[in-house]
């Protein structure tokens, strides 16, 4: 019996062995799958942290979007304006060309009837100065015809008187 015993007590120490390096083998997979756990907890909060940091950003981007558009409104606004402004100056630039057009017309057919006006002019200056210079010999010959005049008169005064005597007498 005390094979048997021995025996016994060997199959009990065997399975007592089988159970320990169970045990120990479950207190490692125990171990294993609780650093596991420890480093998933870890990889979720820095995970969490990473979703948390990009939802600030996100939300900075956000931001910087909206401020974006905002000045993208305000910058199209005021090449709104600057076209309106362009176009406007465009219109006017033309209307100034045109009149400009219009005048330099007007300003060549002044300048040729000034021309016309001058050459009638140097025309009528010359007619006056050959009809002054006529005039002055016209009133020279007329001087010396009333002075012929004159001395006629006077000779027909003394005429008639010496007539008047002779008849007198």
């Amino acid at each position: 019996m005390s094979d048997k015993t021995g025996s016994a007590l060997d199959i009990i120490r065997d399975k007592l062995n089988k159970e320990r390096e169970k045990a120990e083998q479950a207190i490692d997979e125990a171990n294993e799958a609780k650093r596991q756990l420890v480093n998933e907890h870890k990889k979720r909060e820095d995970a969490e942290a990473e979703v948390a940091q990009l939802h600030r950003r996100l939300a900075a981007a956000e931001e910087q979007l909206e401020l974006a558009k905002s000045q993208l409104a305000i910058v199209n606004e005021q090449l709104e304006k600057t076209i309106k402004a362009s176009d406007e100056a465009k219109r006017a630039h033309r209307a100034l060309e045109k009149r400009m057009d219009t005048d330099d017309d007007r300003c060549a057919e002044l300048e040729t009837k000034l021309r016309q006006l001058q050459t009638a002019l140097q025309n009528e200056e010359t007619k006056s100065a050959e009809a002054l210079r006529k005039l002055a010999m016209t009133e020279a010959e007329l001087g010396k015809i009333e002075q012929r005049a004159e001395a006629a008169e006077q000779r027909a005064t003394r005429l008639e008187d010496e007539l008047a005597e002779l008849t007198n007498l």
